[in-house]
């Protein structure tokens, strides 16, 4: 999956650019339904779309973690 919208690729590179730890803090909070400080402005679908882009990218980092 990418994401092909700019505006969720800048807050996609945004939340990457601040490391794995708050990427998996993002994704944590996500999933719980708490509001992410930095995604307030995006509609809930394209936080959802984020969400699962953010899942893939640390799906494989996770998966390097173990090789």
């Amino acid at each position: 999956m990418t994401i092909d919208d700019p505006k969720l690729s800048q807050y996609l590179d945004h939340l990457c650019n601040q490391g794995c730890t708050a990427v998996r803090e993002a994704i944590e909070q996500m999933e719980a339904g708490d509001m992410v400080p930095e995604l307030a402005s995006l509609k809930p679908l394209e936080q959802q779309r984020l969400l699962q882009e953010l899942k893939a990218i640390m799906a494989v980092y996770d998966a390097r973690d173990f090789h």
